[in-house]
């Protein structure tokens, strides 16, 4: 190498180590403006006294730790330190932790896995509330869009965990996400399904919309095996699945966790041209679905009249499908 390129590789290297050295200081400025005076500086604190996040009732943050993020970050860990340090809480009665993980469960996680002896955080005292608030604040304006519906479901039911489940915890939660009381029931009660059955509303094999039905259809035993069922096959429930179902259901059918296969041949077998329709005349299904669409999205159509609701609707399906 000729020392042209020897200075300019030089260069090269400490214009990097500046820049990261900048963007140190810059994150450092932003968390303390951020967080508050000198009493809340970032710190290295060892990772063995840091804890991850844990609701007042044991559970883990509602939103799911993603592997190939925190893969992701352990890659830009290695190359390059961790810049934005870890939002931590003092645990005053913890036998084990000194520091619980508020923000930046992922990074915490890579850490970890690449068996970091500290990182870098910032300490805030917090109250449970406070904690949960924060967890949920920290990813939600980012990943909403995003979340699958289950986490939604358990964030919102964290809420009412922690701050009681009545109308004041409702509408706090609504003002909060911009959503509505009758969103935040419809999300919460997806937890009333068994294990396999959220999972298959996550992965889009049971539809959102659909949920409820089931709820009202079908035992929780039977709910387990229909579960297991879309998860064994990975198949995808539509209306005439679920009608099927349901004479099964009606005709005494013994659904058994032990004879997978024997339920997926008789739905196969079952032929019905449709699924029952509804009875309501189209005009009052309109007036419910026009109220239902004014309830949910006042904002957007609260000032329309029926018959521009109905062009907007018109539009909506011309464009998507």
């Amino acid at each position: 190498m000729d020392l042209t390129a020897r200075r300019n590789a030089r260069l090269d290297e400490e214009e990097q180590q500046l820049s990261e050295s900048l963007a140190s200081e810059v994150l450092a400025e932003e968390y303390e403006s951020l967080w508050g005076s000198s009493e809340t500086k970032i710190r290295q604190i060892n990772t063995d006294e840091i804890r991850t996040y844990k609701s007042p009732r044991g559970k883990a943050q509602p939103y799911f730790v993603n592997a190939k993020k925190v893969k992701a970050l352990q890659l830009s860990l290695q190359d390059n330190g961790m810049l934005q340090p870890i939002v931590v809480r003092p645990l005053h009665h913890d036998e084990f932790y000194e520091y619980e993980v508020v923000i930046g469960n992922s990074r915490f996680a890579a850490a970890s896995n690449l068996e970091w002896n500290s990182v870098p955080c910032v300490v805030q005292e917090m109250t449970d509330d406070e904690a949960y608030d924060k967890v949920c604040q920290s990813n939600i304006h980012r990943h909403y869009d995003t979340l699958a519906p289950s986490e939604l479901a358990n964030l919102y039911q964290g809420y009412l965990d922690n701050r009681g489940d009545n109308d004041d915890t409702v509408r706090f939660i609504a003002e909060r996400f911009g959503t509505s009381p009758r969103s935040i029931y419809r999300y919460v009660s997806l937890l009333k399904l068994p294990t396999s059955l959220i999972q298959a509303v996550d992965e889009k094999l049971l539809p959102f919309g659909k949920f409820e039905r089931m709820l009202q259809a079908f035992t929780y035993r039977q709910l387990e095996v229909i579960g297991e069922y879309i998860q064994y096959y990975r198949c995808k429930i539509n209306r005439n699945t679920i009608a099927k179902l349901e004479i099964l259901a009606d005709q005494g059918y013994s659904f058994s966790m032990d004879d997978i296969t024997d339920l997926h041949e008789r739905l196969e077998r079952l032929d019905i041209e449709k699924a029952p329709v509804t009875t309501d005349k189209p005009e009052e299904y309109s007036v419910k679905l026009f109220a239902t669409l004014r309830e949910l999205h006042s904002e957007k159509f609260s000032e329309l009249s029926d018959a521009e609701m109905e062009e907007y609707i018109i539009r909506l399906v011309a464009a998507y499908i």
